[in-house]
């Protein structure tokens, strides 16, 4: 599996801000019990807990409160839910559809005349993303982009998945046009019948994928 060159800058960016911002918010919260009454002071901190996040997983440790009825950091169980999944990863996908994640020829590193060549590299890699068991693909996002080489190649179809920790992964690319729905529902079937669960976003050939995929969301990049 590999990754855009930029996802684990983004991802220790995204990490590293999420959790000054949570342990400020543990604090504020505290602070709101004490003076409501609901505690009666600070009595040091628990025990550290990992947090998972599409960015990847954050150590916290909330603060312990002498005699509280509740800890603070409820909230934490809503962010480890499917919901909270749901808006993470608009972060990622988002900073790829500007092409701030590297450019997509260079994370596939395809050649112009790839289809001309039987000894591109770029199939016996394409064989290997093929292979890959989908099936146990748990609460991922469908990308589908297209690669231009010009006037005088036809375009490149590629569909791409994205996990809960960023790790993008290829599924499948093929030559087509990228305006033809018919060419993009060819490769979303062919994604299903290799036994792709139904994606939570999905961001390019939205439409198309939510014919194969109803439930999935399409993502709108301004």
């Amino acid at each position: 599996m590999q990754q855009f060159p930029c996802s684990e800058a983004l991802g220790s960016f995204l990490r590293q801000h999420l959790s000054t911002f949570l342990v400020d918010l543990l604090e504020a919260e505290s602070c709101r019990l004490i003076a409501l009454g609901c505690a009666t002071c600070r009595n040091g901190y628990q025990q550290e807990q990992q947090l998972r996040l599409a960015c990847g997983a954050l150590s916290l440790r909330r603060p312990r409160l002498r005699g509280a009825q509740q800890a603070p950091g409820e909230f934490l169980k809503l962010m480890r839910s499917r919901k909270s999944f749901h808006h993470v990863p608009y972060l990622f996908l988002s900073g790829l559809a500007r092409r701030e994640m590297g450019e997509l020829r260079t994370y596939l590193q395809v050649d112009p005349d790839l289809w001309r060549s039987a000894e591109e590299p770029f199939w016996p890699r394409l064989d290997g993303w093929r292979a890959a068991n989908l099936s146990s693909l748990v609460q991922h996002c469908l990308v589908l982009e297209r690669l231009d080489f010009g006037p005088d190649h036809p375009q490149l179809l590629v569909a791409l998945t994205i996990d809960r920790e960023g790790t993008a992964q290829v599924l499948d690319a093929r030559p087509g046009d990228a305006a033809s729905s018919r060419e993009w529902s060819e490769l979303c079937h062919s994604l299903k019948e290799r036994a792709l669960p139904a994606p939570i976003l999905v961001k390019g050939a939205a439409e198309v994928a939510r014919s194969h995929w109803p439930q999935a969301t399409p993502l709108e990049v301004s």
